[in-house]
């Protein structure tokens, strides 16, 4: 595993990712919505997902792809969604992940619109939550001993810049199996969550990732365990459908 401060390390991956040395050199923006086909082998094949080809802009495009494969490197991790804002990667992660009747576990303090998303929004679902600070380890011990479906934190709070324990946390829900989401919007390169074994990473790009405000966008990053053959299996998809 690279130090997250290994800043040489990142110079030269985020170089040799974002540019290509054949063609354009900077990424290339695809602003099509939809995408044409060969033949009809190839579009069945695209739309049963066996051949690597864009298929239509709502389940992404080559920009999109591009941003994905370059963030998913730089967080160490196995695939990344990229989407129309920080909160629309929390929303999707959380929509994606939570019935009726699961329970988040919010660590620390959060972003405004984050704690309307867990303690509006996820309720009027039937998504229960509670609140810890960072250090209430008896409360996050019992909470995950009494299961819960998901651990929701910040890699600094926000606005309250309170520092989690990451590693003692990812710990407890690696040992529960519980999966732990952590938006580290604060600390891109800085931290690298999923190399230190949390399940899913998501950022607002907008702010440090983005660095001049004028993108606004999100993107959330997943992290693999195991391979089988061809296939190589998150571990935040593989508790999922477990439960």
């Amino acid at each position: 595993m690279n130090k997250p401060t290994d800043f040489d390390y990142f110079n030269t991956l985020l170089v040799q990712s974002v540019g290509s040395k054949v063609g354009p050199i900077a990424p290339t923006i695809t602003p099509s919505a939809a995408y044409g086909y060969e033949n009809a082998e190839q579009a069945e094949g695209i739309f049963s997902g066996e051949v690597n080809l864009p298929l239509y802009a709502r389940v992404g495009n080559p920009t999109n792809a591009k941003l994905e494969s370059i963030v998913a490197k730089m967080e160490g991790g196995f695939g990344a969604i990229a989407t129309a804002s920080g909160m629309g990667a929390l929303s999707m992660v959380t929509t994606a992940f939570l019935n009726t009747g699961d329970e988040i576990l919010c660590i620390g303090g959060f972003f405004g619109g984050t704690y309307s998303l867990v303690n509006d929004t996820m309720k009027r679902f039937g998504v229960s939550n509670s609140f810890c600070e960072v250090d209430d380890f008896s409360h996050i011990e019992s909470t995950l001993q009494r299961g819960v479906k998901m651990v929701l934190m910040e890699s600094v709070g926000n606005p309250s810049l309170r520092l989690p324990d990451v590693q003692r946390i990812i710990d407890l829900c690696n040992t529960h199996e519980t999966v732990l989401m952590i938006d580290n919007t604060a600390t891109p390169l800085l931290l690298r969550p999923l190399t230190m074994g949390a399940d899913i990473v998501v950022h607002s790009s907008t702010k440090n990732m983005s660095g001049h405000s004028a993108a606004l966008g999100g993107i959330a990053v997943f992290r693999a365990v195991k391979e089988e053959g061809d296939k190589c299996y998150m571990k935040s998809m593989q508790m999922y459908t477990r439960s």
